[in-house]
């Protein structure tokens, strides 16, 4: 199962929920493999799998994370504080036409 985080979402994560449910209660010789990127209850979606964990933190590239508050840009970096972990980056000052303004405004094209 592709993208198991899904299991939570209230449209989709029903049906895909339910699948597993029918699988996990078949009588059969059946394995299942889930995987996601961005799971953040694995130990709750491991015990209604009745499954094992395998997880990996490899990153061929590092991850590097920003937020934009009106104009300004801010990094993400936890081990300033933990509490609050944005550091001052850059100040922006995009130069946008009407339309463009009108088309993104909160000028995150620009990004």
């Amino acid at each position: 199962v592709d993208e198991l985080h899904l299991i939570g979402e209230p449209k989709r994560g029903a049906n895909l929920e339910s699948m597993l449910t029918k699988l996990i209660y078949m009588k059969g010789d059946i394995q299942i493999v889930g995987m996601s990127a961005t799971i953040g209850n694995l130990s709750d979606i491991a015990a209604f799998l009745k499954a094992d964990v395998y997880t990996q933190d490899f990153r061929p590239v590092e991850l590097t994370e920003y937020v934009k508050v009106e104009n300004e840009l801010f990094k993400v970096d936890h081990s300033v504080n933990d509490d609050v972990p944005l550091v001052f980056y850059s100040k922006l000052s995009f130069q946008y036409s009407q339309e463009q303004q009108q088309q993104d405004p909160d000028q995150i094209g620009a990004l």
